[in-house]
Order: structure tokens, then sequence, then C-alpha cells
């Protein structure tokens, strides 16, 4: 009985080559490499792991490190086997580049017409890689993917290139994916049928809650062309990270068919240190389990968070100038008033910290000690910090807080805000602050500083500290 099963399992992957019409092939294109979406229930929107880029070139731009690297392998039913790398870099706040392969293998007792096992073994053997590109405006993105694509049943093999097209879109905690995949002609010709890679569309939406570490998602994958495509299937999936360090997903995908293949269930885990994350999921299907694995690496810090090296930057202060008082010299000015303050306090924003081993409420506690004590220096007028994360709740910005000079100078811009100060929070046994203060409108950074600590009372002092330093500044 295991054969027969088996034995359609492949018919489905290779199309007959008898008869007339357009036939779908190379079905393993439509498998998502992300262990995390195969958790999931095949939900790819609002993931951030690089491996999800593979549905969707557009979650690239969702990418929250500035380089990621991740390899996967699957073993399914016992008699299929599949291997996945990608890889993902931002080149700036906008721009994110990437690569990917995939492959899949398949050998199966060959059966007769009448379901025997005719001692034979059929194998098909694909391939697929190439490069992708996504761009970020604002809370929008776009991604275009290429990939050569080869197949190989028996001793006939071909091969095709093929593209796909993506968006996504995410406002505070709703995150919106469509994408249009594997658009290309024919694959091969067999016989009278004309065989195609397999045309799908998919579209999904999931929505994260940022204080349980709870998200959830649904997701549409349809089929536009090919007699013999996957059916439609509808995913959902939820995902929940109990802590910092370790997450759990579970899924379903129910095929949009009469009579098609019962509902399939899914579950995972990951375990993350220091950037470094294991994952594992496993899926249902009538005919055994399905079992898979990645391992990746998220290097570089967060792209829109603190970098790892920060603890160890150097500390240092870009003053500017004064602008020279009309009648007198730049040097005059200048030492007619050593401290350069201007008048008019300057509006400011403090944005919550990027902590890494150390508690949330810890960090939001030193964020206000900050925000009051720069407001006491009457050099600046800080923003409230409900006012604005209500300004920030509906746009692209990441859920882990901003750190670096990109992330700041948007958050600026979004908040209108003459100067916008960022800061990663690290505890490697000392504590360390590290704040970065931008001008939006000049698109630069204008003061950076440190302060470290082994007690959290230390910090704070030093905290109050900085603040007064960073109220002597000029203008």
């Amino acid at each position: 009985m295991r054969g027969i099963q088996l034995g359609t399992l492949l018919m489905w992957l290779v199309p007959a080559m008898a008869g007339a019409g357009t036939l779908t092939s190379a079905s393993f294109l439509t498998v998502p490499l992300s262990v995390r979406q195969a958790g999931m229930g095949e939900v790819g929107a609002g993931g951030t792991d690089v491996l999800r880029s593979w549905c969707n070139p557009a979650l690239l731009a969702m990418q929250e490190t500035h380089g990621e690297v991740a390899a996967g392998g699957a073993s399914m039913f016992g008699e299929q086997a599949s291997l996945g790398f990608g890889a993902g870099w931002a080149l700036g706040p906008d721009w994110t580049v990437g690569a990917f392969l995939a492959s899949t293998g398949i050998s199966v007792e060959e059966l007769d017409a009448a379901g025997i096992e005719t001692k034979k073994s059929v194998s098909q053997d694909n391939m697929a890689f190439g490069p992708a590109v996504a761009w970020q405006w604002d809370w929008l993105a776009f991604g275009v993917a290429g990939r050569y694509i080869t197949e190989s049943i028996g001793g006939f093999s071909d091969s095709a290139m093929a593209g796909d097209i993506g968006a996504a879109a995410r406002w505070g905690s709703l995150s919106l994916a469509t994408s249009l995949r594997n658009l290309a002609g024919s694959l091969y010709k067999a016989g009278n049928d004309t065989v195609i890679l397999p045309r799908e569309l998919r579209a999904g939406a999931a929505y994260f809650l940022d204080s349980p570490g709870l998200s959830g998602g649904v997701e549409y994958a349809t089929f536009l062309s090919g007699s013999s495509a996957p059916p439609d299937t509808l995913n959902c999936g939820v995902e929940w990270w109990p802590a910092k360090m370790f997450g759990l997903r579970a899924g379903l995908v129910q095929t949009m068919v009469s009579g098609g293949p019962p509902m399939v269930f899914t579950a995972g885990l990951t375990g993350v240190y220091h950037g470094i994350a294991l994952d594992y999921a496993i899926s249902t299907h009538d005919i055994g389990l399905s079992n898979r694995a990645s391992l990746s690496w998220a290097f570089g810090g967060n792209r829109t968070g603190a970098a790892e090296a920060a603890p160890q930057a150097a500390v240092k202060t870009e003053v500017i100038k004064p602008a020279p008082i009309a009648g007198t010299t730049l040097e005059s000015s200048v030492a007619a008033k050593p401290a350069a303050v201007s008048a008019t306090p300057l509006t400011m924003a403090v944005a919550e910290f990027v902590a890494a081993g150390v508690p949330a409420e810890d960090s939001a506690r030193l964020a206000e000690i900050l925000r009051s004590a720069l407001a006491g220096t009457s050099r600046y007028v800080v923003f409230d910090r409900q006012a604005m994360n209500k300004v920030l709740a509906g746009q692209s910005l990441p859920r882990k807080g901003c750190a670096e000079e990109g992330c700041a100078i948007r958050a600026g811009r979004l908040l209108k805000v003459q100067r916008m100060l960022v800061a990663s929070l690290d505890n490697a046994g000392t504590y360390i602050l590290i704040v970065r203060m931008v001008d939006p409108a000049a698109g630069r950074t204008v003061y950076t500083d440190s302060v470290s600590g082994r007690r959290m009372a230390e910090l704070e002092a030093g905290v109050r500290s900085l603040a007064v330093q960073m109220g002597k500044q000029p203008r």
C-alpha cells in the first residue's frame, strides 16, 4: 500500500508523458525553504528570517540584521530529501540583496498500470538557484528574484529561467504580503504536452502582539496555470516567543479541493543563542511525516538596532560649531559665548532602547530617566513617550527598537523633530549604554557617547550626567 501511495506522490511530482495539454512540473518550487514558515502552517507574511524570502523576495527588506545566512534540509516520507540555502545582506536602510538555492530528490518504486511494483525505481532531481533584491520605502517593500531551474527525470533533463515578484507592507503590528512566483515559459515538451513551472500567487496577513510575543497569520496560495498543478491551499499558523531565546509554532494547511489530501498539521520550535538559531519543524501527511531542520546565523548587528560590537565602540563626539553672528567672525562669536546655546530649545525624541541581556522594564525605565533629564536641561523640548509611539505605530520601523543612524533619521523625520536620540543597552557583566543623536534634516549623526556601570544604579547616575553634557552641546 505504501508503494502505491508513494507512486501516486511521484505522479504528482512528475507529470504524465502522454495526452495533450499543459502540465506542471518542478513543484518543489512551491515548498517553503524556511523551517519557521513550515512550522507555522507555511504562512510567510510577517516573517523576518531570510529563508522566507524564497516565497516572497520583498520579505528581504524585513530582515532585522545587517546580514543573515541559513542552511536547512528536510526528510519527507522516508523517500524524499531536500536541501536549501539562503543569504541576505542589507546595503543600507532601504536596499537588501540575497541569494538562494534549493534542491530536492525523490526515488520510488515504479508501478505498472495495475499498481504493481515493477522492481525498478523512478527518480526525479530538481535544483534552483539565483539572486534577489528588495527595496523598502517607508512602510512598503518590493522585491524581485531570478532563478535558474534544472530538472532531471531518469535519463532526461532540461532547464529554464524563472522570476518572482513580491510586495510586503507593515503598519505597526499588522503585516501584509503577496507574491507572484515562477514566472517563466515552458520547462520542456513531453510528447504532446507542454510542461511548465507552477505559477503561484500567494497572499497573506499576520498580526503581532508585542507584550506576549505572540503572532498569528493566514495565507492563501493558488496556482494560475497547469492542469497537474498542486491544489490551492489555505494556510493558518501561530508563533509564540515565551523568551528571547526560544520560540514555538503551530499551524495547519487545508487543501481547497474536494476529495483532496487531508488537512496537514504542522509544529515547530526555535532556539537562539548569540545570533545563531536552530529551527525544527514537523508536519503530518497521509503518507508519512515530514521533518525539517535549519541552522542560521544573523550577524553584523541589528540593521535598525544595536550592533553586536557596540560595547567595544570607541566614544567619540562631533560638535557642530555655531554659525557666526552678524558683524562678527566665527571665532569672536564662539569666544563671546563658549556654550553657544540657542535661546530656542530644540525639539527631540528619545526612542526605546535596543536592549540585550537587560529586562525590558529596566531598559524602559532608563529611557524615561534620560527623557526627564534632557527635558530638565531646558535645552530640549522632549517628545512624550506615548505620543511618540502613537506616531510611529503605523510605520515600518523595527519592533525591537532603533539604535542606528538610518533608522534614527527615518524616525526623526516621521516625528518632525530637530534631534532624534537612539541607544543600545548591553549587559555583558557590565552595563554599557551607547547613545547616538542625529539631525534628521541633515541626515547625519551629530553626537555619540557611552555610559557604563556594574550596577543599574551606577548606570542611572551616568545617564543623568550624560543628559547634562548633552544640554551643553551647541546647536
